[in-house]
């Protein structure tokens, strides 16, 4: 059988829930199509594993490279094997997770200025160019959320929007995604903005310090401090719809913990009782309205009845 037809066929039996993909010669071939190419890795000790999953950790960027360059060489048949391809993308992924906690360090201790604050390199400079410009790490995520968009799009390509949206991990990714970059745009809005609102101080404003400087309310509205922007402000929902992308992004980590052999039944029993619990909480629910509405009917006379004065305080 072709390649492309077993995992087509394993596919479909775990999508039915078919009983031979639990059956000891289908654990055994999903094996060896799992370590495809590299027949010796299977039978290796954790720690050679281990040393394979660093060398790949430290040399993703050229082996991606050299992937792209030669993907028929023998280096890309080991890299096509589905065990190198989720080394790959959970170490890319983990890397991804390592750039959002490091662009949220430098307010580990907090912030330098307070929100009735601003601090600006020179006096002319308008203080909402300085908030607004993208750091290393800023520009780092983006290319990293450019390169999962791509991704995706690959595999809606491949798969087809229905089957797609069928697994909601997949949904889980492009709400993720689609935030990203809702946030990084509206950042690029409000620092479009602020450029303009510099372009118009070096432009038209003499003075040398701009807290002197009379200025029109469309260009000093980018010289106020945080505590006077206003709650429609770009940059303030920027952040905001960053924080949530940042709580999907680590909340992403669940897809890759089944791989686990301790981690991955766990997390299936407890989404399991998770679903017996709402199960539960919706019986709960129907007999406490039963009994709120029996209980409402019953002393809803007495709704319009006064306290006695002498047993109030």
């Amino acid at each position: 059988m072709h390649k492309h037809q077993e995992i087509q066929s394993v596919a479909f039996g775990m999508k039915q829930d078919v009983g031979f993909v639990a059956h000891p010669n289908c654990q055994q071939q999903l094996l060896t199509i799992w370590y495809e190419n590299l027949p010796g890795l299977r039978q290796q000790s954790i720690g050679v594993k281990c040393w394979t999953v660093l060398g790949v950790t430290v040399g993703l960027p050229f082996l991606a490279i050299a992937y792209w360059i030669m993907p028929c060489s023998k280096l890309g048949q080991i890299l096509r094997s589905p065990f190198m391809k989720f080394v790959a993308h959970a170490v890319s992924f983990t890397i991804f997770l390592g750039l959002l906690v490091v662009n949220a360090s430098d307010r580990f201790e907090g912030v330098k200025n307070l929100p009735n604050e601003t601090i600006t390199d020179h006096p002319r400079q308008v203080f909402r160019v300085k908030t607004t410009q993208f750091s290393w790490t800023e520009m780092l995520i983006m290319k990293w959320v450019l390169g999962m968009i791509w991704s995706e799009c690959k595999e809606i390509w491949s798969d087809g929007p229905r089957e797609y949206v069928m697994h909601l991990w997949n949904v889980l990714d492009f709400g993720m995604l689609s935030i990203f970059v809702a946030s990084f745009t509206a950042r690029f809005m409000a620092f479009l903005k602020a450029s303009k609102a510099q372009q118009y101080v070096d432009m038209h404003v003499p003075d040398e310090d701009l807290s002197n400087a009379s200025l029109p309310d469309e260009v000093a509205y980018f010289t106020y401090a945080r505590n006077k922007w206003r709650p429609s402000d770009p940059q303030i929902i920027s952040e905001g719809l960053y924080a949530i992308a940042v709580v999907l992004s680590f909340s992403r980590i669940a897809y890759i913990l089944p791989a686990n052999e301790s981690f991955g039944p766990l997390q299936i029993s407890l989404g399991r009782t998770v679903k017996d619990i709402f199960k539960f909480m919706v019986i709960f629910i129907m007999v406490f309205v039963a009994f709120m509405i029996g209980m409402f009917n019953l002393y809803s006379y007495y709704l319009g009845a006064k306290y006695n004065p002498a047993f109030t305080t």
